[in-house]
């Protein structure tokens, strides 16, 4: 992979990095806990319970896409990055730029092999 290359995924990374940070937020205002005695008008409390556990579940999710967004950005410039682990045949730029922490060719994820 060259430099331009390396460049324009770390502006991705960072791009997903900030959109990802505004989900993070915004997850975070949703999932804070539901007064017992907040009017709901029409929707009910266990409805709002419900809402919650799905915020909840989609908040460390993002979280966790956050951290393999900032592991990814942290080995952008190393010399083995966007070589696959298995094979160590470079993984194709469309696969990173999809997946930034990918550490797999596409032959070698969709087989099911590890290191």
């Amino acid at each position: 992979m060259d430099d331009a290359a390396r460049q324009k995924l770390k502006d991705r990374i960072l791009d997903e990095m900030a959109e990802t940070q505004e989900r993070i937020m915004s997850l975070e205002k949703a999932t804070e806990a539901v007064a017992p005695d907040k009017a709901l008008g029409r929707l009910s409390r266990l409805e709002a319970m419900s809402d919650k556990s799905v915020n909840d579940a989609a908040l460390v999710e993002a979280r966790s896409r956050m951290e393999q967004l900032d592991v990814a950005l942290s080995k952008v410039y190393q010399r083995d990055f966007g070589v696959c682990v298995t094979c160590r045949k470079p993984i194709a730029l469309e696969r990173i730029m999809a997946l930034p922490h990918a550490n797999q060719c596409v032959a070698c994820a969709s087989k099911g092999r590890l290191r």
